[in-house]
């Protein structure tokens, strides 16, 4: 009986770690862009055509 309550206890204690290495995880992803655009150059063609300076 007193097995179970100690592999009990550790899988909540794995747990509870795993959930704080997402957690820190989230914190330091979160509110950063995935990429910046250096230079768009589809945009600027795209007003040239609209304005028709081709």
């Amino acid at each position: 009986m007193a097995s179970i309550w100690v592999i009990g206890g550790i899988q909540l204690i794995c747990l509870s770690v795993i959930g704080e290495y997402i957690g820190k995880i989230f914190k330091e992803v979160k509110m950063r862009p995935r990429y910046t655009i250096e230079q768009d150059d589809y945009s600027k063609s795209l007003q040239k055509i609209i304005k028709g300076d081709l």
